[in-house]
């Protein structure tokens, strides 16, 4: 059995209480199950889950504090420049037919465009 904390050796505290489960402190989550308390960055997470967004509750995992409206608008922007699908993906996508599964198509997407894998020459 473990009983060392972070601090004094550099690893995690094992409790087999915990069913093979390792804790630690952390600064973006708070959690007492006694009390029934869930904190992520010192907000309870009934309060996330009612008064906040996707993109709110990322923000403030991210940096710590509920963002401005300036904040939270650049924040959007950024996030939806990064989630944008160039039009040839989106081209594929309607090659194939419409009651095709997710897993298939992303499998096909290579045959469709061979040229797009990098391949080793043997």
């Amino acid at each position: 059995m473990i009983s060392v904390r972070w601090g004094s050796k550099g690893v995690f505290t094992f409790d087999p209480g915990f069913t093979s489960t390792a804790s630690c402190e952390s600064k973006i989550t708070f959690i007492d199950g006694d009390e029934g308390i869930l904190l992520h960055r010192g907000f309870p997470i009934d309060q996330l889950a009612t008064e906040s967004n996707y993109l709110e509750v990322c923000y403030i995992l991210l940096n710590g504090e509920k963002p401005t409206q300036a904040e939270y608008d650049e924040f959007r922007t950024t996030v939806t420049r990064h989630t944008m699908i160039h039009e040839q993906i989106t081209r594929l996508f309607h090659a194939f037919r419409r009651d095709s599964h997710p897993m298939a198509v992303m499998c096909g997407s290579p045959v469709r465009w061979p040229r797009s894998i990098t391949t080793r020459s043997t």
